[in-house]
């Protein structure tokens, strides 16, 4: 059995929690390579960004009324923010360490300006 070279064929790379579909083979081999990757704990990306400006936006948020969508009754400030992150993570896979891509970046800012204007920041998973 000779396995294809690189060059013979084309690869793609994704993480395994995003929706795909795997065909049959009509010629040719597939070769699928499996990796988990870990982050070290303590090691969750940097953060950057307009901290500030968010943080200013996390006290308005928490600090003025909502608007009612009906009517006119006065409602009280919100008391939570949902942030939706874009990868799907398990129950196990779900930690600050662990987010992948994107998601560590703008979590970490989120985080650390949320700990900036006195909010908690938790993470949960959302169906």
């Amino acid at each position: 059995m000779r396995l294809p070279r690189l060059e013979d064929g084309s690869l793609v790379a994704f993480y395994a929690d995003c929706r795909h579909q795997v065909t049959p083979v009509r010629t040719g081999y597939r070769v699928t390579l499996t990796f988990n990757l870990l982050a070290e704990p303590g090691t969750s990306a940097e953060v950057s960004g307009p901290l500030a400006e968010l943080a200013h936006s996390l006290g308005r948020h928490f600090g003025s009324p909502a608007k009612p969508r009906y009517g006119t009754r006065e409602l009280d400030p919100p008391t939570r923010l949902v942030y939706l992150l874009d990868h799907e993570y398990t129950q196990r896979g779900l930690s600050w360490e662990r987010l992948k891509g994107a998601d560590a970046g703008r979590a970490a800012l989120l985080r650390a300006a949320a700990a900036q204007a006195g909010c908690e920041s938790v993470l949960a998973l959302a169906e």
